[in-house]
């Protein structure tokens, strides 16, 4: 189980911004399984003393859920499902959910999950967008076909973790339309 807080405060003569952001997650491999399971928000709200009688206000929120279920095919590959949801005001997002199954290879034996991992996921999946505003392609909703490429590093030491991955997206009805992300963490 992980559980995480963040947030600031920040004042000025003329303007003020808070933010904050929770996560709860909860992981469970085995050598036969792989469960992960996390929960996450956040909120930021900016305000801007225009003059005296004008205030501008800018608010941004987000919540999320994604589930994982893997079964293992052997010491180092894997198969399975993911599932995701969220909504943020931000991303101009009311709801976003995508189901994807997936195949993933880990250069380290799944029996030293707990220590160690360096995988190699793919995912097929199907993406449902419901918009809070119409896009910049004239849309209110959608339903979207993708494929997903996750590399990622989690280690676990007494001296602490390091975690880094990055993503490749590409949506398959339109192969110019995609994205790539990379996260790091270091405890």
């Amino acid at each position: 189980f992980r559980v995480g807080l963040n947030g600031s405060v920040n004042g000025e003569s003329r303007s003020d911004s808070w933010n904050g952001s929770g996560s709860f997650a909860a992981n469970r491999i085995s050598d036969d399984w792989k469960l992960q399971f996390n929960v996450n928000g956040n909120r930021r709200e900016n305000h801007f003393e225009v003059n005296d009688s004008t205030t501008v206000t800018s608010e941004a929120h987000g919540y999320g859920l994604n589930a994982r279920v893997v079964r293992s095919l052997g010491r180092h590959l894997s198969a399975g499902a993911r599932l995701g949801a969220e909504a943020s005001t931000f991303l101009n997002q009311d709801l976003h959910v995508r189901m994807a199954s997936a195949v993933e290879y880990n250069f380290f034996p799944y029996s030293e999950s707990t220590r160690r991992q360096f995988t190699l996921q793919y995912s097929v999946g199907v993406n449902s967008y419901d918009y809070r505003e119409e896009t910049i392609f004239e849309e209110t909703s959608e339903r979207l076909p993708d494929h997903l490429f996750v590399a990622a590093v989690d280690l676990r030491q007494r001296w602490g973790t390091v975690n880094v991955s990055g993503e490749a997206r590409q949506y398959l009805h339109d192969p110019s339309r995609y994205r790539g992300e990379l996260f790091t963490n270091l405890d």
